[in-house]
């Protein structure tokens, strides 16, 4: 991996590794559907590795298509991922945004 950092030696390149709330944000409005990187750890460990860090994140295994998602978008990121304990559902958080504003919601009202 070929990261740039401020001080343009790899040597200097920060190193962080997250563990807490990894989820798919799925964020809908009337005319699309995004789905992104989402909870507070995954958050934070998206920014820093967007920033020139070196990242990695402790997640449970997500082998559904929602984790599918969740995974390549950290692997564009440059995000490792260390999984541990057993296949779970990924965690899913969905923001519903209309004109009236927006509301979460913990489970999708599509399924």
């Amino acid at each position: 991996m070929n990261q740039m950092n401020l001080c343009g030696n790899e040597k200097n390149i920060p190193n962080v590794l997250g563990a807490g709330l990894l989820c798919l944000d799925i964020i809908k409005n009337k005319d699309s559907t995004r789905y992104l990187n989402g909870g507070s750890c995954g958050n934070v460990i998206s920014a820093l590795s967007f920033l020139g860090w070196r990242s990695s994140i402790i997640t449970n295994q997500y082998k559904d298509p929602a984790g599918d998602i969740l995974n390549q978008n950290l692997e564009s990121l440059h995000v490792d991922r260390i999984e541990v304990g057993r296949s779970i559902q990924t965690p899913r958080i969905v923001q519903e945004v209309s004109n009236f504003g927006h509301r979460y919601l913990l489970s999708c009202p599509d399924c």
